[in-house]
């Protein structure tokens, strides 16, 4: 199973990419600088960045660095931005969730965080919001209608799923809004299916990359107890 394939199943934010999973070539970024001797002003580099507070060591990619307060700062590629961590949340790093494979984050499409209620376990079964960029250039990711348009097919398939919140504006700490909105996956007899409450926002940073974030719960009351913190994380994005 790829990442690719990973992405979906487990209900994260870049589900617009799914239909050609095939096609798309991962890299191995932390790999490949593992493998390479950095020259003195890369070394220089990476005394920068453990000293400006980078979190994990130097050959983990996306880089998250600890900000100011309960900001962290995430930067990949052209986006460097910083989100603040709600008093009811928990920050996780890619090494430390057994559902994202962090050798496979590259230019396309990856994950800087996962977050999780304080007080809940790291699981599938229990909440959890991812934040992702992906890459515009990816199929149905063009422009934010084509992902809206992708979501609506992709959740409401079931005849029982429904829209809990349409397409929506959050005005966020930089002044870029972001857009997001909220699905349940709906009740269906087949064994192993499982009903899913969904929430998926973006934020069109620039000309080659979106923000996304996705929140996912098992319950409609772990929903209606965390939708509200997700939109506070996403309110709190400001550029860096």
């Amino acid at each position: 199973m790829n990442h690719w394939t990973l992405i979906i199943l487990t209900g994260l934010v870049a589900a617009c990419s799914a239909k050609k999973t095939q096609e798309v070539t991962l890299s191995s970024p932390g790999a490949q600088m593992e493998s390479y001797v950095p020259t003195e002003s890369e070394q220089a580099q990476i005394r920068e960045n453990v000293a400006r507070g980078l979190l994990g060591d130097s050959t983990m990619f996306p880089y998250v660095y600890q900000g100011e307060g309960r900001n962290l700062i995430y930067q990949a590629y052209s986006m460097s931005f910083t989100l603040e961590t709600q008093l009811a949340l928990a920050a996780m790093m890619n090494q430390n969730v057994p559902w994202v494979k962090p050798d496979a984050n590259n230019e396309k499409n990856g994950v800087f965080a996962t977050y999780i209620r304080n007080g809940r376990e790291l699981s599938l079964d229990n909440p959890y919001i991812q934040v992702q960029y992906i890459n515009k250039s990816l199929p149905y990711c063009s422009t934010l209608d084509s992902v809206f348009l992708w979501m609506d097919q992709n959740f409401l398939k079931n005849p029982q799923a429904q829209i809990l919140q349409k397409r929506t504006p959050i005005r966020t700490a930089s002044g870029k809004n972001a857009f997001y909105k909220s699905y349940t996956t709906g009740s269906n007899p087949n064994p192993g299916y499982r009903q899913k409450w969904i929430s998926n926002g973006y934020i069109d940073y620039d000309e080659d990359y979106f923000i996304a974030f996705g929140l996912t719960t098992m319950n409609e009351g772990d929903f209606d107890l965390t939708r509200p913190i997700f939109d506070d994380l996403i309110e709190s994005f400001r550029e860096y």
